[in-house]
């Protein structure tokens, strides 16, 4: 069913010529030399950063960018470790050459670590390397942090576990399976990564949750957690013959690390701690067996060859005070008093020169968790042999504790994502815009009530001020609740903000002196914002200027006006749509340029006579409540849609920039082509060529969860600023952008029985000017009308329409945005469809929509969608009925 109507949002009726004109003028143009999409961002960045936390906005004034969000250092984007890195025992410092920037796939954050032998490293779990992921996968990585491509190991492979090298055989020991298979041990080839026929006699119901190699032995300690056997085997690492087993009987506490090779001993968890000759499997009975106290457990074990250290949830050893962690003699198996006190749970390791190091998820700075009463930022600590906390200390900056492994003479640190060479900002940092270079501007910003943390959410350039949103309830020291402003060079606070009796929600533009934001009165259950606007210089506000505006969703300027994005709502269903609106200065009138049903309240932008919205798409579902995204584009007189981009993926930011569309998200596809966060469009939504370059630098996910890809595009005259998350930190790239042949903003006005087209000229004027073409149809190019060097295009009014209205250059395929003339914006759709048959009588009936209606047409087809049985006009009424 479809439907004509007469209502349209500005209240004047555009009746052009356009097309009769230029079909009269039967003007053909044949686009001679090559065909060009126009000039595009540069391929590579300007320069780019990295923060330690969300950025949420971009600034700029003059040749200063600003960033404001919720971080604490910026760091170089080398800077950036990823969840797997490596440091120097002595000093605590980044070995850059050893890990390439590594994570793991799915969060598990301890995958396994062994050296090569040769500077290099094993690793297993789900790995993302690069621009590749190795999903349960065993990968090699050589001396100088590159991936060996001759290893391979196989894609049948799945599980867990640790890894140790037996000779030429590198032992898979855990929960492993093979095409389905399960093989508690399993051996690949050390060289190529294949898979080996080595295959020891284990029982199904064996998992290896330790494993120790020396002279060709390879020692294993297997059992499940909770339950099932425990057992403690040798086996030859070339036949996979067993040698010995001690068969422990059912039961816990043969847990993962529980087992190392010392002072010719081999010693194993094992509820307590047992020894057994290497070479026979006799236990000694005479070496002490120290046992945890209460409920606790020993987790791992770790030696230098005359003591073992151990760790855990215990909190006594032997009836000794011990507080998660203790030593015991190699020799004896006596307790040694040793005792560091740890108050979370924790995992040792200890290097060939016997430093002992500490480290444990509820450690890292801000997790609460102390050694000794000492906090370490990173969360890794070093222990004397007094038990005391040495100065060791990591450069790095991390959310979480870390676990340390010690591989090769070398401390493997997992952990969640770490950042080293930090610079502080606290939620404002400022940078040169032609070199990069991070200037000395800095804020310190002073928490809400309630626990929210400080951080920036709005900026708005202004000249030598800089204003600021966010959740703040100070600002270098002085109160402010929620706004300030600063100096744009030293960050010094500017005047007082006059907030008292509001409760600030956003910012808008600067005009004319006037600062426009958003704020709802500071009472009890008033929650909805107002459009309000303040003198910046005094912190005055207009008592005269209250216009009436709910749901507001964005204040933003183009040309000079002032616009408000609203929320259309509906009683029971909550937003359907977006409006539009305009905002006199003056009077502070609203008046409404459009509103639809087609895009619900996303971001939106405005180029001339059109506005583009971010919507909600539901043909593209990622899964429950995680939909597909797409951009609405909208003639802003009569609010008819003149584009829809051809581009799937979770779209989270637009910007106009450069006559172009660029679109920031995750999963953005192009034939089948994954742009891993960045996509430039054309104004009629034919993406180009031009690719950002943001490879996936980790998985898709910001910090807390959040998904991740590109968060936000913003353009600033000729830069293009694209904000994006990477594993552990968020990547700020600032483009050139060297302008475009297409001219932009193009619009229409009513001039008596004339219309107007007035557009802005390209930035780089072309030869032979300009071309006006339009359609029957949203791109279509039915005429076409050469107007030379003007920017301005006047012709007589007539009704004729509607006319899908574009210009571009003289020789450029690239065209500005679209508008609509010569028709009304239709109304909303009719509701409601309802059927009744009575004998072979069949009566429609229909709910109006609001707006006049004039006319509405039946379509009858014979499957979905189609109108091959009839097409019936039935004037102004809301039911028919008919045989």
């Amino acid at each position: 069913m479809t439907t004509t109507g007469g209502r349209y949002s500005q209240g004047r009726r555009h009746r052009t010529t356009f097309l009769a004109v230029a079909m009269t003028v039967a003007v053909a143009l044949a686009l001679g030399g090559a065909v060009r999409l126009g000039a595009e961002p540069a391929g590579a960045p300007r320069f780019e950063w990295a923060f330690d936390g969300a950025v949420n906005a971009t600034a700029r004034s003059g040749n200063t960018v600003f960033v404001g969000g919720a971080f604490r250092n910026v760091l170089p984007v080398s800077g950036v470790l990823g969840q797997i890195y490596a440091v120097s025992p002595a000093t605590g410092a980044v070995v850059p050459s050893t890990l390439p920037r590594l994570t793991t796939s799915d969060g598990n954050v301890n995958p396994s670590v062994i050296s090569d032998g040769a500077g290099g490293f094993f690793l297993r779990g789900n790995l993302t390397i690069g621009a590749g992921t190795a999903p349960n996968r065993v990968v090699h990585l050589r001396a100088d942090g590159s991936v060996d491509p001759n290893f391979q190991s196989p894609p049948e492979l799945s599980g867990s576990g640790v890894m140790v090298r037996v000779g030429p055989s590198l032992i898979l020991a855990g929960f492993n399976t093979v095409s389905g298979v399960i093989r508690p041990l399993v051996a690949l080839d050390a060289v190529t990564g294949a898979l080996s026929s080595w295959h020891p006699d284990t029982k199904d119901d064996d998992v290896a949750r330790a494993a120790v190699a020396a002279n060709g032995v390879l020692y294993v300690a297997s059992g499940y957690f909770y339950g099932g056997t425990r057992r403690i085997m040798a086996f030859d690492g070339t036949s996979g013959i067993k040698l010995w087993e001690d068969d422990l009987g059912p039961g816990s506490g043969l847990l993962g690390g529980g087992l190392v090779l010392a002072g010719g001993r081999l010693i194993a968890v094992a509820g307590g701690l047992r020894a057994y000759a290497p070479a026979t499997g006799v236990r000694d009975l005479a070496w002490g067996a120290v046992s945890p106290g209460g409920s606790g457990a020993i987790f791992n074990i770790a030696s230098d060859g005359t003591t073992v250290y151990l760790a855990g949830s215990f909190t006594a050893l032997d009836g000794q005070p011990r507080s998660r962690l203790g030593a015991v003699s190699v020799a004896t198996g006596a307790l040694l008093p040793w005792a560091p006190q740890a108050s979370t749970n924790v995992e040792l390791s200890v290097t060939p020169a016997g430093a002992v190091f500490v480290s444990g998820y509820g450690l890292g700075a801000g997790q609460g968790g102390t050694i000794n009463g000492l906090t370490r930022t990173g969360g890794v600590f070093e222990i004397d042999t007094a038990g005391a906390v040495t100065p060791f200390e990591l450069q790095v900056v991390t959310d979480n504790a870390a676990v340390a492994t010690v591989s090769g003479g070398t401390l493997v640190i997992s952990s969640s994502p770490a950042v080293t060479a930090v610079t502080a900002r606290h939620g404002v940092a400022a940078f040169d815009a032609t070199t990069g270079a991070l200037l000395p501007l800095t804020v310190t910003l002073q928490g809400q009530a309630g626990g929210f943390p400080p951080e920036v959410r709005q900026l708005v350039a202004d000249g030598q001020a800089l204003h600021l949103f966010g959740t703040f309830s100070g600002i270098n020291g002085a109160s402010r609740n929620g706004g300030a402003s600063i100096d744009a060079s030293s960050g010094a606070l500017l005047p007082a903000w006059a907030l008292t009796g509001l409760r600030m929600s956003g910012l808008g533009p600067v005009i004319n002196g006037w600062l426009y934001l958003t704020a709802a009165p500071d009472l009890p259950n008033t929650f909805e914002p107002e459009l309000r606007r303040m003198n910046p210089a005094t912190g005055v506000f207009d008592p005269g200027w209250r216009p009436t505006l709910p749901n507001i969703l964005q204040v933003f300027q183009a040309r000079g006006e002032l616009l408000v994005q609203s929320a259309l709502t509906t009683p029971g269903q909550g937003t359907i749509g977006t409006i539009l609106s305009t905002v006199d200065q003056g009077a502070g009138a609203v008046h409404e340029e459009f509103r639809t049903t087609l895009s619900e309240s996303g971001w939106m932008a405005v180029d001339g006579g059109t506005a583009y919205v971010l919507s909600r798409d539901l043909t593209s579902n990622y899964g429950p409540f995680d939909y597909g995204s797409t951009i609405f584009a909208f003639d802003r007189a009569t609010g008819v849609p003149v584009a829809r981009p051809p581009v799937s993926g979770r779209i989270r930011a637009f910007a106009l920039a450069d006559g172009r569309v660029v679109l920031g998200g995750r999963n953005l596809t192009l034939a089948g082509i994954e742009r891993f966060g960045l996509m430039e469009l054309s104004r009629t939504g034919t993406p180009t060529t031009w690719d950002g370059g943001y490879p996936p630098l980790g998985p898709y996910a910001a910090r807390g969860g959040a998904p991740g890809g590109v968060v936000r595009v913003d353009v600033h005259g000729d830069l293009l600023v694209t904000v994006g998350a990477m594993t552990g930190a968020t990547r700020l790239a600032v483009f050139p952008l060297s302008g475009s042949t297409a001219p932009s903003g193009l619009r229409t006005r009513a001039l008596g029985d004339q219309v107007e087209f007035t557009w802005d000229s390209a930035a780089h004027p072309p030869v032979g000017g300009y071309v006006l073409e339009g359609g029957f149809s949203p791109g279509q190019t039915a005429v076409s009308l050469p107007v030379g060097a003007t920017t301005t295009f006047t012709a007589s009014a007539a009704v004729l329409g509607p006319a899908f209205v574009r210009v571009r250059s003289l020789a450029d395929p690239d065209v500005s945005n679209e508008v609509v003339f010569g028709c009304f914006a239709p109304p909303l759709p009719p509701t409601a469809l309802t059927t009744t048959l009575n004998g072979t009588t069949l009566t429609l009936s229909w709910t109006a929509p609001a707006g006049a209606v004039t006319n509405y047409t039946l379509l009858a087809g014979s499957a979905s969608g189609l109108t091959d049985v009839a097409t019936l006009p039935v004037g102004a009424l809301t039911s028919a009925s008919g045989q």
